[in-house]
């Protein structure tokens, strides 16, 4: 229910940005949308690599295909969106490069118009990541699944199932 809430508030604040037609998003926000989907890709799937051999070695190995669909099935949209709602919640004074990034003030000058459109289009990113996970990543599942024939069980863990089902019973 709670992930379900996330996903309705943060469509209709997202959603209700973008009608008021007030936003200043161009190609270059679309083009680094797609470099942030497949950059998190790419983390996702060096983090399962450097843990493999350690599920491995504490016995949850894991076969190739079975790596490919955890790194597939990585959905990034309830915590994302979560997070932009709390973005959505921070006043305008505070989201500045020098709290973005660690800069001095010096370095870095920020006005009213620039904190707008950085809290506009964190919003737009997080929404965005959240749309493709669920466009791409969730409509694609059961048919990866299916094709790499991950639903069958093996003839031990039927039977193992089927022991503790009738113990439970």
């Amino acid at each position: 229910v709670a992930n379900t809430v996330v996903f309705v508030v943060a469509g209709l604040i997202i959603g209700e940005q973008f009608v008021a037609k007030d936003h200043e998003l161009n190609i270059y926000d679309w083009i680094f949308l797609f470099e942030l989907y497949a950059g998190l890709w790419a983390i996702r799937a060096v983090v399962v690599a450097f843990f493999s051999p350690a599920l491995r070695y504490f016995g949850v190995g894991m076969e190739s295909r079975e790596i490919f669909t955890l790194v597939h099935a990585g959905l990034r949209g309830a915590v994302g969106l979560a997070v932009g709602l709390v973005i959505e919640q921070t006043s305008y004074d505070k989201i500045s490069c020098e709290h973005a990034f660690a800069l001095p003030s010096a370095d870095c000058e920020t006005t009213s118009s620039d904190r707008i459109t950085l809290h506009k289009r964190m919003m737009f990113h997080m929404g965005g990541i959240a749309m493709l996970t669920l466009m791409l990543n969730a409509t694609s599942m059961g048919w990866l699944v299916r094709i790499q024939n991950l639903t069958t069980m093996a003839i031990a863990s039927k039977f193992s199932f089927e022991c503790i089902t009738r113990h439970i019973a």
